[in-house]
């Protein structure tokens, strides 16, 4: 089985303004996972569109692009609405194209992990802060959810809308591990956060309750709780291209040498870009002779933006 590994990348606030607009997952990323090679949205990933209203009344219909699963039905606590939809990418998508009814806009916010699947995931129960047992003026309390096989990942997901201001680092999560909060963003005059931990499950069973805690005290508009997804399938190994290890042994002010030690094939490709999310790029591809020890040293000049 495959390992999920958390939140992988994620895009900043994004505010519809028409009634039909389009999600492109490639555009502006945001770094979250320290390590990570890329952010760069791949095949295979889980994506998580999530849609937040700072408003009370006049809700718009929201109609997504094919393949969108509606997770987590709009809900209302306090002055704040959430909906949270989900999709694997396929090879062939690019961009999707949403519509919107008249009413409120969204702010949407996208998020996607690796290595999980689509297949028999689960919904916990998503509650109000107001509703008993779901926290207090300045927590959310996630609900318990019982996996139900091996190697699946919790998501905890929570939101808060209030009048003063919250950082990312004024925010804490129990029992999962913190890896993405959008932070201090303006809504209707109130700043909305959006939050999201993970916990991998290695047996069946109970997740544990989850406890966010804000700093600022903020009624009821607060919103929380768990979808675990399983593990995706083992894909095999690959036929060619199979890299031990990458690294840069020197660079100049507008040179880089990278190196790579290929375990199997003897096809190798570099990806350059100056942009993170790899919007543009260039590609540079090598081949490596067939030895018992193979590896290869590549290097290219970086001449100002042309090359990306």
């Amino acid at each position: 089985m495959a390992t999920p590994t958390g939140v992988i990348g994620r895009t900043s606030r994004l505010t519809p303004g028409a009634n039909s607009f389009t999600i492109d997952p490639t555009l502006n990323v945001i770094d979250v996972s320290s390590g990570v090679p890329s952010q760069a949205i791949q095949t295979g990933d889980i994506m998580f569109a999530i849609l937040t209203y700072g408003a009370s009344s006049g809700y718009a219909t929201m109609t997504p692009s094919a393949g969108w699963i509606n997770v987590v039905p709009l809900a209302t606590a306090g002055t704040l609405g959430v909906a949270i939809y989900m999709k694997q990418r396929e090879a062939s998508d690019t961009t999707y194209s949403w519509t919107q009814g008249s009413g409120a806009t969204p702010s949407l916010r996208l998020a996607w992990v690796r290595g999980a699947k689509m297949d028999n995931y689960i919904v916990g129960t998503f509650r109000a802060r107001s509703v008993s047992g779901g926290g207090s003026s300045t927590t959310n309390i996630a609900a318990d959810v019982t996996t139900t096989a091996a190697d699946m990942t919790a998501y905890v997901f929570s939101f808060d809308r209030t009048t003063a201001t919250e950082t990312e680092a004024s925010i804490t999560v129990s029992n999962f591990t913190k890896v993405a909060t959008w932070a201090t963003e303006t809504d209707g005059g109130s700043t909305e956060t959006a939050c999201i931990g993970y916990k991998p499950m290695a047996v069946a069973g109970a997740t544990g309750t989850s406890t966010i805690t804000y700093p600022n005290t903020q009624a009821s508009n607060g919103y929380s709780g768990i979808i675990a997804l399983n593990s995706a399938d083992d894909v095999g190994t690959p036929e060619t291209g199979v890299i031990q290890t990458a690294f840069i042994p020197n660079f100049t002010s507008n040179s880089l040498t990278v190196g790579a030690s290929v375990g199997q094939g003897s096809t190798f490709k570099i990806r350059v870009s100056t942009d993170p999310a790899f919007g543009t790029y260039t590609d540079f591809t090598g081949s490596i002779s067939s030895v018992v020890h193979r590896s290869i040293l590549h290097q290219f000049l970086l001449v100002g933006r042309s090359q990306r």
